[in-house]
C-alpha cells in the first residue's frame, strides 16, 4: 500500500519545508543559517560580598551578536533575587531588587533589559536596535545560586567603543559602566560568516 494522499483543498497551507529552512526572524534571535564567530572576551562585570556577574561567550553574526551573563549570588538573602526580574517594576514593589544591564554604542544609541517597563520601546523606530533575552535559567541552594542569561542584540554597533552597564542595588553593586570591545570588531567578526546552507536552498516553483 503506497503512502496516504496529501490533501490539496489548500495549496500551500501545508508546504513541506526542509529542516535547514531559515526560521528565525533576526530582529529576535541568531539567524539559523550561520555558525557565527567567537569573540575572546571573558569579562568580570562586577563583584560584591552578595553577588558577582560575569560576561562571556561573545558571538558575532551578520545581523547582530550574542553574549552570556553569568550572575552567581547567595540563597541567604531574600532580597537578591534576580528572577523576578521586570515584576517589580510591574507589581509597583521594590525595584532595588531587579538585576538591570544595559549596552551603549560610541554613536550614544543605547538598549537595556528594562527598555519594556520604561515604555520606550514603542517609541522607537522599527529599525532600532533591540536586547532581547533568548534564555535565562539557573538553580542552587541556600548557600549559592547561579542564573545563566543569554542575550542577543540585534544589529551591529557602529565603530568605537562599546559599553556595558549594570546595576544590582540589592546585592551592593551600583551603577557601573565597562569597555566591552570595539565595534568595528564586531562588524568585521559578524562578516566573515560561515553559512550552514545556501543562502536559497529551495527552488522556485517551474
Amino acid at each position: 500500500m503506497g503512502p496516504a494522499p496529501v490533501s490539496t483543498a489548500f495549496p500551500g497551507e501545508y508546504e513541506a519545508r526542509p529542516w535547514y529552512r531559515k526560521r528565525t526572524n533576526p530582529r529576535w534571535g541568531t539567524p539559523d543559517d550561520e555558525l557565527g564567530v567567537a569573540l575572546p572576551v571573558r569579562l568580570l562585570v562586577a563583584a560584591t560580598s552578595k553577588a558577582s556577574v560575569v560576561l562571556y561567550d561573545l558571538i558575532a553574526y551578520s545581523a547582530g551578536f550574542e553574549f552570556l551573563l553569568g550572575l552567581r549570588y547567595s540563597g541567604r538573602d531574600p532580597r537578591v533575587d534576580p528572577m523576578s526580574g521586570e515584576r517589580y517594576y510591574y507589581a509597583g514593589e521594590d525595584t532595588d531588587r531587579c538585576f538591570r544591564f544595559g549596552v551603549e554604542y560610541a554613536d550614544g544609541t543605547r538598549i537595556t533589559s528594562v527598555d519594556r517597563v520604561a515604555g520606550v520601546l514603542d517609541k522607537r523606530p522599527e529599525d532600532f536596535p533591540r536586547l532581547v533575552r533568548l534564555l535565562a535559567g539557573g538553580g542552587g541552594d541556600t548557600q549559592s545560586r547561579n542564573l545563566l542569561y543569554r542575550w542577543w542584540v540585534d544589529g551591529l554597533p557602529s565603530p568605537g567603543r562599546v559599553v556595558i552597564a549594570v546595576e544590582w542595588p540589592a546585592a551592593d553593586i551600583s551603577f557601573k559602566r565597562l569597555d566591552l570591545i570595539d565595534g568595528s570588531v564586531l562588524a568585521s567578526a559578524g562578516a566573515q560568516q560561515s553559512k550552514l546552507w545556501p543562502a536559497d536552498p529551495i527552488p522556485p516553483p517551474s
